[in-house]
């Protein structure tokens, strides 16, 4: 048993145990099924930033690690009752290895000259003290020592490889860097004399591979993606039925969870939720953005900056709710090659910020759409940033029911966008109203689009927090292109989506319109209408 080799992990024991606990161990009998074919045991699964990958790996580490004797953990949880549950179970030599941690080693001995050779002295340390007869030195490749133990000893091997793609993330621009790692790998996971050594490689990652590694040396792997996850899409994050019954355990709405977490949807699943914001939201009991913490938003801030107007055409759709086309590149994606909006909104699916289905990407729920706003208040090159500074006094005019002064701003902040975008488009509308309210998003409100009460969906929703005073005041935008703002209003009052704010004193009623004249291109006529309705 060390620290790479046959390890002992004792983290998913203590996931089983906890009250949040969500049964995905059927993941092993795809795993199992895999084990020993030349074609399919080879594994690369891609999934943001907090969707268990880590944990996966330590599930799968308890389950076939020899070192471990995990028979009653795994009592009564699926895989328990898979034919396949015995043939594997603790029966299997485990090399397990996290790559970012070898990464921030490497970095700090000086060794990213030759980074494989660093990984295959941390592991070859170990097969020497297990294997002395057939691994002399530490110095030697992974890929010369393997093929030495399997002669000698006849010991065959599962590599759990987790954060497999931090190099390309890290050092997105270090092309040798790049090379020699992608070589490293080849090494061991293409190489006629490792093959026979190997029975099972599962490595997880952010990205799914770059295209210069599946056009040579690693297209040998069965790749899962965000876009295409196959029979693995169940294990991706948590399905409706699973947070359905976290909700009912713990006496939460279902229907706020799905708004805040959920909206990556699969064919033969249905969409699933972010299982890491889900759990949070479950232990504390709060619905709010989770996604701190969980790495830079470059990539989308790139996007946002870019001076590119189909970027800022996808930025203003995205923003106002509306889907984006996208073809999917089947080679890969580089961080180091946004070279066109294809490649950056594929990009943004791997990475978490959009989700994927029937060829368009749309920002997945409101956790998400928050993370954009904030990170659109760093893009300074934006139209979208200028319009957010004056956020907060389009906040405060709609809470003082100025709606004069409330039209006049959002004709402003619209002109801003005409210089980049057609003008004359309710799209357009709803994306400047969306980033002119920003301020509404935060400690006191949440954002929702389309809001489904009453007899429809309503155009732009801010409820007050669960947490907050009740004394805050509900507010309903209803959005009309080339009409009158009085149907708008009307609209919210026969359509009952007043009934959303039941429980506060009073609700704020706002009708904004934008009317054209097709004559007179010039003509510009934003109009506002706000009406307190008490209790609703």
């Amino acid at each position: 048993m060390g620290a790479y080799v046959n390890p002992r992990d004792d983290e998913f024991a203590s996931w089983v145990k906890s009250k949040f606990f969500v049964d995905k161990t059927g993941l092993i009998q795809l795993t199992n099924a895999a084990i020993g074919s030349p074609r399919k045991k080879r594994i690369v699964v891609s999934r943001p930033r907090r969707f268990g990958k880590t944990l996966a790996l330590t599930m799968l580490t308890t389950y076939y690690s020899c070192a471990c004797d995990s028979r009653e953990l795994f009592h009564g949880l699926a895989i328990a009752s898979d034919p396949s549950f015995e043939d594997h179970l603790n029966k299997h030599n485990v090399i397990l290895l996290d790559i970012q941690g070898a990464y921030i080693g490497a970095k700090a001995a000086g060794r990213m000259d030759d980074f494989g050779g660093y990984i295959s002295e941390l592991i070859n340390a170990e097969l020497s003290e297990m294997y002395p007869d057939a691994v002399r030195g530490k110095e030697n490749y992974l890929s010369l020592s393997l093929p030495a133990i399997h002669a000698a000893y006849g010991a065959h091997f599962i590599f759990l490889f987790d954060e497999w793609d931090v190099i390309y993330r890290e050092e997105k621009f270090n092309v040798k860097l790049k090379k020699d790692y992608t070589d490293f790998l080849v090494s061991l996971f293409k190489n006629a004399n490792v093959s026979p050594c190997i029975d099972l490689v599962y490595m997880t990652g952010i990205l799914p591979f770059p295209k210069q590694t599946t056009q040579s040396g690693l297209n040998n792997f069965k790749q899962y993606t965000m876009v295409r996850p196959r029979q693995f899409a169940e294990y991706v994050g948590f399905t409706e039925a699973e947070v359905d019954a976290l909700c009912q355990m713990r006496q939460m709405s279902l229907r706020d969870l799905k708004e805040w977490y959920e909206g990556y949807p699969f064919d033969t699943v249905g969409s699933v939720y972010c299982p890491a914001s889900v759990v949070k939201a479950m232990k504390g009991r709060e619905l709010v953005k989770y996604w701190e913490g969980t790495g830079s938003a470059a990539e989308l801030l790139a996007l946002m900056n870019s001076v590119d107007p189909k970027f800022q055409d996808a930025v203003r759709d995205l923003l106002a709710g509306v889907p984006v086309r996208v073809t999917v590149d089947p080679k890969g994606i580089d961080l180091a090659d946004f070279d066109n909006l294809n490649t950056a909104l594929t990009a943004l699916v791997h990475l978490g910020y959009l989700s994927y289905q029937d060829g368009k990407v749309h920002i997945p729920n409101q956790e998400v759409a928050a993370e954009f706003l904030n990170t659109l208040a760093q893009a300074e090159n934006s139209p979208a940033y200028k319009i957010m500074a004056r956020s907060k006094e389009i906040r405060d005019k709609t809470l003082q029911e100025d709606a004069k002064g409330v039209a006049e701003l959002l004709q402003q902040n619209h002109d801003i966008f005409a210089s980049v975008y057609t003008y004359n488009q309710e799209n357009d509308l709803a994306c400047v109203v969306i980033t002119s309210y920003k301020a509404l998003i935060g400690e006191d409100y949440t954002f929702h689009r389309e809001f489904h009460e009453g007899k429809g969906f309503a155009d732009i929703v801010y409820l007050p927090r669960p947490d907050r005073p009740k004394t805050l005041t509900p507010i309903i935008i209803e959005l009309k292109w080339d009409k009158t703002v009085d149907t708008a209003l009307k609209q919210i009052k026969e359509r009952r989506y007043t009934g959303l704010a039941h429980g506060y004193p009073s609700a704020l009623l706002v009708g904004i319109s934008y009317e054209k004249d097709s004559e007179n291109p010039e003509y510009k006529n934003h109009t506002c209408e706000i009406e307190r309705v008490s209790n609703p």
